[in-house]
């Protein structure tokens, strides 16, 4: 039986194999290309209207960081509200490295949103009356942070890709001081205490968000975290500046006049740091072995930033918390652990003895 080859049965006028292919396939480059460089042109953008925001950290006089977003071209900054912002040399860092000092103006009580008043001029800016369209569970965001170790003036922020979990409304009737605003829940992002306060946006470069503290209530097999929608943030911002609702302002941290005395009775075996201050930030000074707290493998150092949903500036807070709960109910706390973010779930237990 005679063979006849491929190259037999083609026409010379049937068109070069695959050409059509070829000339999708260059297409489809071409315009991953653009849309590539108008993603790496939005992410450039804000990158200069986000800041590094630096402070000393109270417990061993070492730098503490997190980030913020520039809302006005006279430098004024939203972050998240966290013991950074009572050091006494509070500065920000913009993204050509200039560095202005900073001035707590107030935190409104309802979103823990801090605002920020620092001496920069004629800076970018995100303009919050210019809202982006809402992201849905599963859209892809882009979240730019100040990680613990990109503090240097040399090294730029990080812009990490995440992913919006859920939608969460306000909470309502007894459980309502735990979520008083609307928020959204992204998993994705870098596990550093850096990342509070960084921004959350679209593909385009438009402020979906700020990103705020963990979420417990979330199964992920990544961390997540909260984000505070830039409606809210708008509010935040009016709530403050016009007085509508209690704003939180706290004096620059001194030392007291009187002796240092130490905390009360261990909390589930946690052994806080002697109050020193007017408000002692939440660090283990001590565990108590064989506690429920050394079970649960808390360190001296640690830092209690969250007790469940709860913001911790103080030991008084985090006393107020355990006090607030039943003595064999778990409390999940967050904290930080050197330049990490740490979550952990504290068994529950009758009080522990010195």
């Amino acid at each position: 039986m005679h063979r006849f080859s491929r190259s037999r049965l083609r026409s010379s006028n049937d068109p070069p194999r695959f050409t059509l292919r070829r000339e999708t396939a260059v297409l489809v480059l071409f315009v991953l290309a653009i849309s590539n460089g108008r993603l790496a042109a939005a992410q450039n953008e804000v990158s200069l209207r986000t800041v590094k925001i630096v402070g000393t950290s109270l417990r061993n006089s070492m730098e503490g960081f997190e980030t913020g977003i520039l809302i006005s071209k006279d430098g004024d900054v939203l972050t998240v509200s966290t013991r950074l912002l009572d050091s006494p040399n509070l500065r920000i860092v913009l993204s050509d490295n200039r560095s202005f000092p900073a001035k707590l103006l107030g935190t409104d009580s309802r979103s823990q949103v801090a605002y920020l008043r620092t001496s920069a001029t004629d800076v970018p800016f995100f303009d919050l009356s210019q809202e982006s369209a809402p992201p849905n569970p599963g859209d892809s965001v882009w979240g730019t942070t100040n990680r613990l170790d990109l503090v240097q003036a040399s090294k730029p922020l990080e812009t990490t890709k995440m992913t919006v979990v859920r939608i969460l409304e306000p909470a309502s009737g007894v459980n309502r001081k735990d979520r008083s605003i609307a928020e959204l829940v992204v998993e994705g992002c870098p596990d550093r205490a850096g990342s509070f306060g960084g921004a959350l946006t679209n593909d385009a470069g438009q402020l979906i968000g700020m990103i705020a503290g963990p979420d417990a209530g979330t199964s992920s097999a990544e961390p997540t975290r909260r984000v505070i929608p830039v409606l809210e943030l708008g509010v935040a911002v009016s709530n403050i500046i016009e007085g509508r609702v209690k704003t939180e302002t706290r004096p620059p941290i001194r030392e007291r006049e009187t002796e240092p005395r130490r905390t009360d009775e261990p909390l589930r075996g946690i052994v806080l740091l002697p109050e020193v201050l007017d408000q002692t930030p939440a660090y283990v000074d001590s565990i108590v072995r064989d506690s429920p707290a050394h079970q649960a493998g808390l360190l001296p150092d640690d830092l209690i930033l969250y007790a469940g949903s709860a913001i911790i500036r103080s030991t008084d807070d985090l006393r107020v918390a355990f006090r607030l709960l039943s003595p064999a109910r778990p409390i999940h706390l967050t904290l930080i652990r050197g330049d990490e973010v740490k979550e952990i779930e504290l068994g529950g237990s009758i009080s522990v003895a010195k």
